[in-house]
Parts: structure tokens; C-alpha cells; sequence
């Protein structure tokens, strides 16, 4: 039976490397699930280990190496490698290196360096890759921090009790907020006689101790003020809820937490903002139309705040799993412009409430990359990873969308007719079908003329908006928006929050591939203790079709990545049975 299938596989190999059309290739399950057999692979291994010195970049002698998104393949059934192997050559997999590599070998190759991996017992390295802990968890560096920040109580109070008004509460600070607030004195950002004296009495070690320092450091709680004065404050925060969170505890670690401030400080920066004293572009534009008094209240309310910390520096429990509760505690930073949950009620801001999870994810992206010319967005979605945007992406589009205001319908006929043009993207109505096309039924009016004209003048790349757009005159554009705008926006339909890892391996992985990924079908790779970084590959390939596996893709294609990580980190750290 062996024997007969490797001689199956050759022969494919040769009429797949002849034909003209390379159909991608899915290997049929077998009637019966059969163990693997321990026996020795078949082919030279002496020849086998001396091909394999061509495949050292990337897998090393031993068939281990811990490179990013390589797959350990010491040990690996000598079947499963040469199906993989012709997987590459004739398209089904994706890679063009790898491709090349297998077009030029000959089968005996093939089969002496599959033989070669295949008898390897090299342990595999796993997922042994804990991601960077915060600095405030370096507990070497809190302790050296202590005694660095002691030049500091002078003003900031010994034991994190602050000992002047108008200077900011350290305790709880996150790290990539103090480190270059600290060194903006230095530079001259920041006018501070005192402050910018420092730049000589400590050493850029001892900044980032002392920022693991105050980080680690639990932060104190608000002194009760005026309630009078905290109401008004609330609702002129909420211009500043975009960058500091709609009750002063920033979601973005660039951006510092307010809660919890001293009032006096607070005024203070605010003010240095207006006189030019402090740098930061978009707080001079966000304190430049405020008088005095709406700055003290804007103060007061945020010094009442309680501060939370742990949106930065408590790890997630490992029994842990609410993606869309993580989402909302980021998106708090979008309320400002974006409304709550997600329903606008700024002019020419969208509303994000309705949209799927899928063009949520790949817009927040396109603003990462720079791909969308937007500076503040930017700044608000530059320090998310790719889970991190994809949890807002959850949080919005399970959010009802709610039409706050009606706008005069104006030529609705004009509007109706043109949007025919739009239907086969956008939907009936502007009510999207496609995941990755935007819903527009209900969108507000001036968002919808400026997106349009800055596809038309290609600040917004999209080459099937550009040819729908491009030509068309201003009034068009606007009966457009009109139309849609009055619209009925509707909530996503089939969204289906990602589900805890547990559950998925159980239902969708251990059928096929064993008990903790310890597979024993000859044709089922073993996924214990794989690479991370190439298991998140493979499922991702597998879910946009760059490998073709039709099992493979309907478990992988309604993945989220938030699901594909948690599947990747439990296999990667299983190494024994």
C-alpha cells in the first residue's frame, strides 16, 4: 500500500511537471483513517541529506529552524512531504521560491531529500515565544527605576503622592507616553527651564527605568471637586475622547491618560498648548478655540476620573476570551469623532455602525499603512496590531446602527436613478451585500461627497471607484449622497463573533489532525508544537485561496484572525503526548 502510493504520487508529479495547465491539485482522503506505519522512508539518505543542503535557508539540516513562517518538517511522513512538495509545483500551494526549487528536481530528488526529512527526529521548537512583555513587568528595571526617580519627588511627591498642583501624577504613566514626553524638555518641544536641566542628570537607561518605574506603579485616586463644574467638563471632553478615551483613560499607549490628573496641571498643559509653550500640532488646533474657563472645566471633570491602568498592563488571563468586550474598551477612543457605538452625529465623520467586519478591517489597515491620507486617523490606529484593529472591526458591526438625524431629500429621483450605477457593489438601497464593500444607506451626507471626490481625484486608491467616479460632475455626486444619506442604514447580517480556541479545536481540528495536533494519518500533518508564525500562514493561505485544499478551506475561510492566532499559539506549545 506504501510502496503504491508513493509510485501513485511520482507518477502525478510527472504528468503534472508535462502539463501544459497546471490544475491545482487536492489530494482525496482516504475511505478509512489508517496509522501511520513506523517504518523507514524509502529512498538515499545519504543523497537525501546532500540535496538538503539546498534547503538550508530556510529548514536546515536538522529541519528546524525558528525563521518566520518556516514549518518544521523534521520527521514529517515522507507522504505528507511529497504531497506538499507537489502542491508547490502545481499551483495549489503558493510559493514562487518553492515552486521553482520543486520544478527542477526529479522525482528520485524528491523522493531522497523527502526520505531524509522524513527520518529526522529533531524536537521540535514549538511556540516558545512569549511576546514582549510591558516594560513596567521588567521587574530589574522597576527596581533600578525606584531609586533613578527618586531626584523626581521633589515635585512629583514621594511615594507617588504628589507633592505640587500643577505638576502630573506619575504613578500608572504608560512607557511610550513618559519616554518621549520626557525627552520633548530635552529637545526643546516642551519649554521648561527645570525640566530641560534634567537632560544632564540622567542617562537614557535611566529614563526607561524610571518610566518601567512609574508605570508599575498603581495610580492615585481623584479628589472629589465641584459636581457642577465636572458636568459641564463632561460635555465639553467629548471633542478630547478621540485621543484620551471619553473619561480620560487613553486606549492608545502614545497617548497619555488624563484621569486622575491634578486639575491645575491639566490647565497648565492645556494652556501651554495655546501659547505655543508645547508643540503637538493637533492639541493646539483642539485648545485653540477654548476660552479659559471651558479648559478648567474640561480639567476638573478629567481629574475626577478614576485611572485604569490595566488597559495596558495586566496580561490576559488565559481563561480570558471577550474580543468584542477588548474592542470596546479601543474603540472608547473613536467615540469623539465616530459617536457612540459607532453612530456618527459629526458632520462629514462616518458612521462605522453597519459596516462589516471584513471593510472595517481593511480600511483601519489602509489608514495604518498610509494607504489613506488621513493624519489624525493615523495617530489613532497606528499602534494596534492586526488582532487589535480586528476586534474594533467586531465591536462595530455587531453595533445597531441608529440614524440620528434626517436630511432634506432634495432631488431623490435624481439621486434613486444614479444609484443604480452603484447597486452591483454597494447593494439596494446602499444596503451592501459584500463583506468588503461599504454599506451606504444612512451614512451622513458630507462624508459621502468628500469619500466620493477623493476617489475621483485618486486620494483614495480604488481602481473600480476611480472608473465609477472619475467623470462624474459635482451635482451628481451630491443627489448621490442625498439619496443614501436618507437611507435606512441597516445592521450587518451573518456576523458571527469569533469563538473561544477550545471550542474550535475541538470542533473543527481534531478530527483530522489528533488529539493536540499529534496527528497519526500519513497524509494529516502533525501540528504539535509547528511554528506559529507558518501555522497563522498556512490558515490565512488556506482562507483566500492561496492554498487549495477543499477541507482546508472550509475550516479556514471563516476564520477570523483573532480565531487563526488562537488555533496557531495552542498547536505551537504542545511538544509532548
Amino acid at each position: 500500500m506504501r510502496h503504491s502510493t508513493l509510485y501513485s504520487l511520482f507518477c502525478l508529479f510527472a504528468l503534472c511537471a508535462c502539463s501544459e495547465e497546471k490544475a491545482p491539485y487536492t489530494p482525496e482522503p482516504p475511505p478509512v483513517a489508517t496509522a501511520a506505519e513506523e517504518q523507514e522512508p524509502m529512498g538515499d539518505l545519504v543523497r537525501g541529506k546532500m540535496l538538503a543542503e539546498g534547503c538550508v535557508k530556510c529548514h536546515e539540516l536538522d529541519g528546524v529552524k525558528p525563521g518566520k513562517g518556516v514549518p518544521f518538517i523534521a520527521g514529517i511522513t515522507q507522504e505528507y512531504l511529497i504531497r506538499s512538495m507537489l502542491a508547490y509545483s502545481n499551483g495549489s500551494r503558493d510559493h514562487a521560491e518553492m515552486k521553482q526549487i520543486v520544478e527542477e528536481m526529479e522525482p528520485d530528488a524528491i523522493r531522497d531529500v523527502s526520505a531524509y526529512y522524513a527520518s529526522l527526529s529533531t524536537p521540535w521548537r514549538g511556540g516558545e515565544i512569549h511576546a514582549a512583555l510591558p516594560l513596567a513587568y521588567d521587574r530589574a528595571a522597576v527596581a533600578r527605576g525606584r531609586e533613578a526617580a527618586a531626584s523626581c519627588d521633589a515635585c512629583h511627591g514621594p511615594e507617588h503622592r504628589l507633592g505640587k498642583s500643577d505638576v502630573p501624577n506619575l504613578a500608572g504613566m504608560q512607557p511610550d507616553y513618559f519616554l518621549p514626553a520626557l525627552r520633548s524638555y530635552f529637545s526643546g518641544e516642551r519649554n521648561d527651564r527645570f525640566m530641560s536641566l534634567l537632560e544632564y542628570q540622567i542617562n537614557e537607561k535611566n529614563v526607561r527605568d524610571m518610566a518601567a518605574y512609574y508605570a508599575a506603579q498603581p495610580p492615585m485616586r481623584p479628589a472629589v471637586l465641584t459636581p457642577q463644574a465636572t458636568a459641564q467638563g463632561r460635555r465639553l471632553a467629548m471633542s478630547c475622547a478621540g485621543c484620551h478615551g471619553s473619561d480620560g483613560n487613553s486606549p492608545n499607549p502614545k497617548i497619555p491618560s488624563l484621569a486622575g490628573q491634578p486639575a491645575d496641571y491639566l490647565f497648565k498643559a492645556s494652556m501651554d498648548y495655546q501659547y505655543g509653550l508645547r508643540g503637538n500640532e493637533l492639541m493646539r488646533k483642539a485648545v485653540a478655540g477654548l476660552d479659559e474657563t471651558a479648559i478648567r472645566a474640561i480639567a476638573i471633570y478629567y481629574a475626577e476620573q478614576q485611572p485604569d491602568s490595566r488597559l495596558f498592563y495586566v496580561r490576559d488571563a488565559s481563561k480570558h476570551f471577550d474580543p468584542i468586550g477588548d474592542g470596546a474598551r479601543i474603540a472608547s477612543a473613536c467615540n469623539g469623532c465616530h459617536g457612540e457605538e459607532g453612530n456618527s452625529r459629526v458632520s462629514s465623520v462616518p458612521s462605522l455602525s453597519g459596516l462589516h467586519v471584513k471593510y472595517l478591517y481593511t480600511a483601519t489597515q489602509a489608514y495604518r499603512q498610509g494607504q489613506r491620507a488621513h493624519k489624525t486617523m493615523q495617530t489613532m490606529v497606528d499602534f494596534l496590531d492586526d488582532v487589535g484593529i480586528e476586534k474594533v472591526a467586531f465591536y462595530y458591526a455587531t453595533r445597531k446602527p441608529q440614524q440620528h438625524k434626517k436630511i432634506k431629500p432634495g432631488e431623490r429621483a435624481k439621486g434613486e436613478a444614479l444609484s443604480e450605477k452603484c447597486v452591483s457593489c454597494h447593494g439596494e438601497g446602499g444596503v451592501s451585500e459584500k463583506p468588503e464593500v461599504p454599506s451606504l444607506a444612512g451614512q451622513d451626507r458630507n462624508y459621502l461627497i468628500k469619500a466620493t471626490r477623493e476617489y475621483a481625484i485618486k486620494k483614495r486608491q480604488h481602481d473600480g471607484m476611480l472608473t465609477a467616479v472619475e467623470k462624474m460632475p459635482l451635482d451628481e455626486i451630491m443627489a448621490l449622497a442625498d439619496y443614501y444619506a436618507n437611507q435606512a442604514a441597516q445592521p450587518v447580517a451573518a456576523v458571527y463573533p469569533p469563538e473561544p480556541t477550545a471550542k474550535l479545536i475541538t470542533e473543527r481540528c481534531v478530527k483530522c489532525h489528533g488529539e493536540r495536533g499529534f496527528s497519526n494519518e500519513f497524509d494529516k500533518p502533525r501540528l504539535a508544537g509547528q511554528s506559529e508564525r507558518y501555522l497563522i500562514d498556512s490558515m490565512l493561505q488556506y482562507a483566500d485561496g492561496r492554498r487549495n485544499h477543499h477541507a482546508m478551506v472550509a475550516m479556514s475561510e471563516v476564520l477570523s484572525l483573532i480565531e487563526i492566532k488562537g488555533i496557531a499559539a495552542y498547536y505551537a506549545r504542545q511538544h509532548k503526548k
